[in-house]
């Protein structure tokens, strides 16, 4: 497969389920106050490309209009073996066997049609959980400690949003070495 081949199906993908496009970088307004987006990431050394996913809670004047930075992100998954059925990985899971899963598609190596249907997996278990824009906030709360990480305007908006242990959230940051956020 040739690059622009791969953003071409990606593109097409995506506008297909109401994404807009622009550049390598995709979004789709889900509600007034919440965006998910998608952007390819070409990796040069590896003729291959990371896609990458993500929500973002408006308003957000950082990051409107979409440029790829999100409240929360993720990278879609694909087989090591061009060809090999990724239905029987649990791509959802945030650990997995790298012998078997790889975040970079190598298009030099692949099909459209091994792209298509691993895009579409993709897309169905991983894209799909962000329509429910409780996910991300649930997703931090299982999993404070990324949350005491993130940038301090990100963190405020997040903390208005959903109801977090503010006290473990200021120890975390004191433990990854961040000032305490004032509530």
């Amino acid at each position: 497969m040739e690059k622009k081949e791969v953003q071409k199906i990606v593109k097409e993908k995506l506008k297909s389920i109401g994404f807009t496009v622009k550049g390598n970088v995709c979004h789709k307004i889900i509600d007034d106050d919440y965006l998910v987006g998608v952007w390819l990431d070409h990796d040069p050394y590896s003729k291959g490309y990371f896609i990458e996913y993500g929500a973002v809670y408006l308003p957000d004047e950082d990051k409107i209009p979409f440029n790829g930075f999100c409240d929360w992100d993720d990278r879609f998954l694909f087989t090591q073996e061009p060809g090999a059925d990724l239905e029987k990985y649990p791509i959802q899971e945030i650990e997995y066997d790298e012998d078997e899963i790889t975040e970079c598609f190598d298009y030099i190596e692949r099909t459209s049609e091994d792209l298509t249907n691993q895009l579409e997996i993709n897309i169905q278990k991983k894209l799909a959980l962000l329509d429910d824009k409780e996910y991300v906030l649930k997703y931090y709360l299982n999993n404070l400690d990324l949350l005491a990480r993130l940038p301090e305007n990100t963190l405020k908006k997040l903390l208005g949003l959903y109801c977090y242990d503010r006290a473990e959230i200021n120890r975390l940051r004191s433990q990854w070495g961040y000032d305490k956020f004032v509530f």
